[in-house]
């Protein structure tokens, strides 16, 4: 049970994490007046289903290989390093909420066996 129960708060913080990830990327670069409107609707488009978890050094080698001006490519990276941010600290905030329910739902676990003799009955 601890397998599956580790596994179901991996997936949910995963996807709260991409999708907070691609929210604040895209929104982001939309807003960011150094990428140019053309550049923001074909990103719009491409990264809608979801953006991967990607590194400054491994975007910057992406979008070079796309041709994008560097100072297009710099303001892109500066977005993407926001956006990580941002879906970093709302996966944590959801671990950190289900910590919480979890912590009061464990106050309802009984602190003995059911089947056992109270502790001020003598045991015969």
């Amino acid at each position: 049970m601890t397998n599956l129960g580790a596994s179901i708060g991996t997936a949910l913080a995963g996807a709260v994490l991409i999708s907070a990830l691609t929210a604040s990327f895209l929104t982001g670069v939309q807003d960011n007046p150094g990428v140019p409107k053309d550049l923001a609707s074909q990103a719009q488009v491409e990264l809608a289903g979801g953006i991967p978890f990607l590194s400054d050094k491994d975007l910057r080698a992406a979008l070079e290989e796309a041709h994008v001006p560097p100072q297009t490519a710099g303001a892109i990276v500066a977005g993407n390093e926001k956006a990580r941010i941002d879906g970093l600290r709302a996966s944590l905030s959801v671990l950190a909420i289900i910590a919480l329910m979890a912590l009061f739902a464990s106050r309802r676990i009984p602190t003995r066996q059911p089947s056992a003799a109270p502790a001020s009955e003598p045991v015969a």
